[in-house]
């Protein structure tokens, strides 16, 4: 009788046990869970709020670059204008002394003829830099297209992954509830037990 009782207070105290470690584990699951969704949230604001600051960054360089290029433009055409405007006017103090044969005017015209190759040289020289730099902007736009066309598609195939994984850790949580479940299951061990006991 004596060792019946101790066989049932085993039994119970080791019922007890089992019953506090399934809560606690439970518990623990429920706090993790709780943790996990803390984070996604927080990591999807944080991904909003950066989202959100990049595009707003990219619009203000955007046109702040566009007041560069236009101020580029400007600088440039007035330059060209200033640079023909001189020609024209060395051009047309040539063209006067061109009716004089004295040896002042043929040295005059020997200068501004000087003059006058320098600045052609030079308007040659300020469109052919202005040409460079519109090449390089044509490029540089052309390689900031492809890495926002890439970044996208780079971005498309993260969020895919992810919810790849996250499928996969589905999969994974329900086989292993679905194992523990048979590991744990005492009434089906009891029950192979009792079947083997009685023959």
């Amino acid at each position: 009788v004596e060792s019946q009782r101790k066989e049932i207070a085993d039994n119970v105290i080791n019922a007890l046990k089992e019953a506090y470690q399934e809560y606690r584990d439970e518990r623990m699951k429920m706090l993790d869970e709780e943790i996990e969704r803390e984070n996604k949230k927080h990591e999807q604001i944080m991904k909003q709020l950066n989202d959100e600051m990049n595009i707003f960054r990219k619009n203000v360089e955007e046109k702040l670059r566009l007041i560069d290029r236009q101020e580029s433009e400007r600088d440039y055409n007035m330059e060209i204008d200033d640079m023909e405007k001189e020609r024209n006017n060395i051009q047309s103090q040539i063209n006067l002394l061109s009716l004089d044969n004295s040896n002042e005017a043929k040295s005059k015209r020997k200068k501004l003829q000087e003059q006058l190759d320098k600045i052609d040289k030079d308007i040659a020289e300020k469109r052919h830099d202005r040409d460079i730099e519109l090449q390089k902007q044509g490029l540089n736009d052309l390689l900031e297209s492809k890495e926002n066309e890439i970044n996208g598609k780079i971005e498309i195939q993260d969020k895919e992954h992810d919810a790849v994984l996250k499928g996969i850790d589905r999969q994974k949580e329900y086989w292993e509830k679905y194992y523990s479940d048979l590991l744990n299951d005492e009434r089906t061990f009891a029950k192979i037990r009792e079947d083997i006991m009685n023959g």
